[in-house]
């Protein structure tokens, strides 16, 4: 290879690595603005892009944005993304002081009560007075006796209407000898096909 194509190459390479931290930069200020109007959803995958477009080597700002991504997971509803977001914010050594907590109550979210405990027990260690990282951690105490305990109830999924994606908000009407359930679901099947920021799922319908 002689000195004028190395040149291209090392210009084009540099060109490449300009253009996706500037795409990298475009990502997050779309997350940040999603964020602040409460686009959970969206602004969780801007910082995905984010992150996926900012080099492996530079830790400390995938730390921070795995940490945020998780937080935007956590503010929708989505514990199992949030503590793989979270677990990888760890990974990069992300140095937020609220990581641990935020990774022991989405364990403790997902019934991993013992990395949930342990988590716990060391932020609670460091911030005695946070209420809600001691509410907790109480909690993950807790769980694992009163599951192994049971319950005079029998809880069963109902399968004609619950699904992989969110049915909420049931309620049953009787006129008579009739009986109708309504609930509101954001399935495949709901109408229109524009997704929520918020959710990152479709507005619900009412089923019958």
């Amino acid at each position: 290879m002689n000195v004028h194509s190395l040149t291209l190459l090392l210009l084009s390479s540099a060109l490449s690595l300009f253009l996706s931290c500037e795409t990298a930069e475009k990502s997050q200020r779309r997350a940040e603005q999603a964020l602040r109007i409460g686009e959970y959803a969206e602004a969780a995958d801007a910082y995905k892009t984010a992150y996926r477009l900012t080099p492996a080597t530079d830790k400390a700002a995938r730390g921070r944005l795995a940490f945020l991504m998780g937080e935007c997971y956590r503010r929708y509803g989505n514990s199992a993304r949030a503590l793989a977001a979270y677990r990888n914010a760890a990974r990069y050594k992300n140095t937020d002081s609220t990581l641990l907590r935020e990774e022991g109550a989405m364990m403790l979210l997902n019934g991993d009560y013992k990395n949930a405990l342990s988590a716990l027990k060391d932020y609670v260690a460091a911030h005695p007075e946070d209420f809600v990282a001691l509410r907790a951690y109480n909690g993950a105490q807790e769980a694992p006796t009163r599951r192994a305990k049971g319950s005079l109830y029998t809880v069963k999924p109902a399968a004609l209407f619950n699904n992989n994606r969110t049915d909420y908000a049931p309620s049953l009407l009787i006129e008579g000898k009739d009986r109708q359930l309504y609930f509101t679901t954001t399935r495949t099947a709901a109408l229109g096909n524009q997704l929520s920021g918020i959710t990152g799922l479709k507005n619900g319908d009412i089923y019958v």
